[in-house]
């Protein structure tokens, strides 16, 4: 137990930082976004302004999914994976990249589970069974409680 638990801090750690990529990435299509974007939010057209919101919505959901995904996955012996399904339809290119960035983060998580796990199950069990001579007291003391008695 205590060797899986010095596992899952390691592991944890090597999650963080693969949270801390996959948010980098997703701001970095978010500033292209908004580059390539030429601000709709100032336009008059009402669709530019729809779809504008549209990503938005997109990207904030993607960027709670992510977060999600990384917050909810633990080390255990158990052996559940990430769902790691290649998205199923394609639109415009942003549409793709996102996708693709969720699927990546997903392969990935999957990927440092497995190294994990790997470990964990190489973990053998002892049981340890001390005998009188292997007790070595350090300090004795006497503990004394008043006590009321009731008749």
């Amino acid at each position: 137990m205590r060797c899986s638990e010095i596992l899952s801090e390691g592991f944890r750690k090597d999650l963080d930082s693969l949270q801390d990529l996959f948010q980098r990435k997703l701001e970095q299509i978010r500033e292209k976004w908004l580059r390539e974007s030429d601000g709709p939010a100032y336009s008059r057209d009402l669709e530019a302004i729809k779809r504008a919101a549209h990503w938005k919505s997109k990207l904030h959901g993607l960027s709670e999914r992510l977060a999600g995904l990384f917050l909810n996955t633990e080390l255990g012996l158990d052996l559940d994976r990430v769902d790691g399904h290649a998205p199923r339809y394609t639109a415009i290119e942003l549409d793709e990249r996102v996708q693709l960035l969720e699927y990546e983060a997903r392969q990935r998580i999957s990927q440092l589970l497995d190294r994990y796990q790997e470990k964990v199950r190489a973990i053998d069990e002892h049981t340890i069974h001390p005998n009188l001579k292997d007790i070595h007291p350090v300090r004795s003391g006497i503990l004394w409680m008043p006590v009321t008695v009731r008749s």
